[in-house]
């Protein structure tokens, strides 16, 4: 290589490196390239699968179903102002595969049913079920404590616990039990005195 050939590769190398630094820097120094999102500023898509919910995908789904009505959307539901539950199931005799979605509540129609928030999949897989719960639109610690309603009531617990659920119910709140008796009847004291005066006023047998 000539001498000539080395000076005008060193002047293209220069001016190719030149170009870059005006590309990705400023009048400081400093880098200018766009930032782009952290994982963290980005809405995450999470799914927790429970492998073993307890009986067949329809026992599943009524427990489930029956639950979040009364816990989330229930009189007292945390969730029953800003939400909208929608639920598809099909027959037992076609499997029993459901899906419960949890929708944004939108008040500026009349189906209120808005963006998809939350979601429940149940599979029959033979004479059990799959599981999986999927975390859309909710924050994180309340998409958390959902899936830990859902895994309770899948696996065969009942009732409410926790800050996301009503307070207080659970599935013998509206049961006596068989053996319970009613409390026994006590007389008044007014009926009692006035049993004692009509006794008084009978006049005695001769």
């Amino acid at each position: 290589m000539t001498r000539m050939q080395t000076v005008i590769g060193l002047a293209m190398t220069a001016a190719a490196l030149s170009g870059c630094a005006s590309l990705g820097g400023d009048s400081s120094g400093q880098s200018s390239f766009v930032k782009l999102p952290t994982i963290d500023s980005v809405a995450a898509i999470s799914v927790s699968t429970n492998e073993k919910p307890v009986g067949s995908a329809t026992e599943v789904y009524a427990r489930v179903a029956r639950g979040a009505n009364q816990c989330w959307f229930g009189a007292d539901g945390p969730l029953k102002k800003d939400y909208v539950y929608h639920a598809d199931a099909d027959a037992p005799s076609r499997g029993g595969k459901a899906e419960i979605v949890l929708h944004e509540r939108d008040r500026s129609k009349p189906n209120p049913r808005g963006p998809k928030a939350y979601r429940i999949k149940i599979d029959p897989v033979g004479e059990q079920a799959t599981l999986q719960t999927e975390n859309l639109k909710m924050s994180e610690s309340v998409a958390a404590s959902l899936a830990g309603d859902v895994s309770r009531w899948s696996k065969g617990e009942h009732g409410c616990v926790g800050a996301t659920t009503a307070v207080g119910w659970s599935p013998q709140a509206d049961q006596q039990p068989k053996d319970a008796q009613p409390p026994p009847k006590v007389a008044s004291a007014k009926k009692k005195n006035n049993k004692k005066s009509g006794a008084a006023l009978k006049p005695s047998a001769p």
